[in-house]
């Protein structure tokens, strides 16, 4: 089973030279791309690999519930960054942080690794970040168009060199922004969410065309790979299909995406910019707290603290 030519991977057109000999996979990408779900395919269909992902919910789960509930998620997120730091020599660390040629060069098992980094439209990734914030460091607000124009202040895994981001946005772009820096490493490829959902025996054949031993009769994640998601396998490819950002987001949100977004990346990956005037969607209007508000809160503090 060959086919890595027939494969979409990106920047379309690159020379790529085949790896050497692999013995581990590690995938990356950023928050609700679907990294899970590519992890469970390749888990499925590759043999001979060792897949380098991480769970630690059960320490980070015990490790904050020794401190007071306002405290509990700073606390979590502190002990995740500890422990992805720790583990990086044998796994690479966290899935969604951005990466570089030399951070990835800092493992041993560097040159036995094949890295597959994973892309999502960023409209949809935008609305799935907000409906699903997990792993940010202070709360995010609640209405939608605040939330994508709000500053976000990144965890150290991240492995962002900023204190804070001017929009939610940014974290796509420099996560994808990172994988291109790294395309012209032999042991790297970088896909699409919408071409492996629409093809995964595709992606599969192309494993194999980068030496992977792969299984001919493909078999695929029937259901969703995360826990407490119902939906089939279909249901994803239906969702991915009939995506519209026009449908879902208002003018207002378009146009506050556009502007955070880089669309050097968009065209790269044929992502197509939104056009605010075709905006269908509504925005909801209400107060809510501001920024450092939320974030007493949490701690647990008074207005005046």
């Amino acid at each position: 089973m060959s086919g890595e030519a027939a494969f979409p991977f990106f920047p379309a057109g690159a020379s790529r030279e085949r790896p050497g000999p692999i013995r581990y996979v590690k995938v990356f990408g950023e928050r609700n791309t679907g990294t899970t779900f590519l992890n469970k395919l390749i888990e499925l269909n590759a043999r001979g690999v060792v897949m380098l992902t991480h769970d630690d919910n059960d320490e980070v789960r015990a490790g904050r519930m020794r401190y007071s509930p306002g405290v509990r998620r700073v606390v979590a997120n502190r002990i995740a960054d500890e422990l992805r730091r720790r583990e990086f020599p044998e796994n690479f660390g966290w899935k969604h942080a951005v990466i570089a040629p030399d951070y990835l060069a800092r493992s041993p098992r560097f040159p036995e690794t094949l890295f597959v980094c994973i892309v999502r439209d960023p409209y949809y990734w935008a609305g799935a970040i907000f409906r699903q914030s997990y792993n940010f460091y202070i709360p995010p607000p609640k209405v939608r168009e605040t939330f994508l124009t709000e500053r976000v202040f990144p965890n150290m895994r991240d492995n962002v060199d900023r204190g804070f981001l001017d929009s939610p946005i940014d974290y796509w772009n420099l996560k994808v922004g990172s994988y291109l820096a790294c395309a012209g490493l032999p042991n790297l490829r970088i896909v699409r969410y919408e071409d492996v959902i629409a093809d995964p025996r595709g992606f599969v054949a192309a494993l194999a065309g980068l030496g992977l031993t792969v299984r001919d009769d493909v078999a695929l994640v029937e259901r969703a790979a995360k826990k407490k998601d119902v939906a089939t396998f279909e249901d994803y490819v239906a969702k991915a299909r009939a995506f519209d950002p026009h449908a879902v987001f208002s003018r207002a949100e378009i146009e506050a995406i556009n502007a955070a977004l880089d669309p050097g990346l968009c065209a790269t990956f044929g992502y197509p910019v939104a056009d605010p005037a075709a905006a269908r969607g509504t925005t909801v209007s209400k107060a809510e707290p501001g920024l450092l508000d939320r974030l007493r809160a949490r701690l647990g503090l008074s207005a005046a603290g």
